[in-house]
């Protein structure tokens, strides 16, 4: 269904998107920021991903806040980002279905409920999420239901702002 946390290949001269976790936004929105670095001073000891990857914190508080994007817009179509993240490249689920999945309470109860490390640098082990059971209608449903939760999510966005 994934290929977690995947690896890139580029040549070192090539501009790539570097996102650090202040750069994702919490919530339920799926809004993110890059910078531009060159591929050859950042291609080690960071997180890889590709446009249309999903990315979502590992970390405590920050996967309960919902820091969970589809990357998308990057220069050169690759980037990296901050360590605590696990990427997910979906192999047969449509990206959006794959990321509200990831927004679920259903998911970061999951998680939370199996955090190890020491509090205030609790993290989600890969193992954890591999083992997790996901629903997968047919491709057809998950983007109807992507759509309504799309809906969903925009009003819940509105109503925290305004708060």
């Amino acid at each position: 269904m994934f290929i977690i946390n995947p690896k890139n290949k580029a040549d070192d001269d090539v501009e790539v998107g570097f996102v650090p976790m202040a750069n994702i936004t919490d919530g339920y929105n799926n809004t993110f920021k890059y910078e531009t670095k060159q591929w050859g001073k950042i291609k080690t000891g960071f997180t890889h991903f590709a446009n249309g990857d999903i990315a979502v914190a590992k970390i405590s508080p920050c996967l309960e806040n919902r820091k969970s994007v589809v990357l998308k817009g990057l220069p050169n179509g690759i980037g990296v980002g901050t360590t605590e993240l696990h990427v997910f490249r979906p192999l047969f689920l449509d990206v959006q279905y794959g990321l509200y999945f990831f927004k679920s309470d259903y998911f970061i109860s999951q998680c939370v409920g199996s955090f190890n490390g020491v509090v205030g640098q609790q993290r989600v082990s890969k193992n954890i999420i591999e083992n997790m059971i996901i629903a997968i209608p047919p491709i057809n449903e998950q983007k109807r239901i992507a759509c309504a939760v799309h809906k969903i999510f925009a009003k819940l966005d509105m109503i925290m702002e305004s708060l």
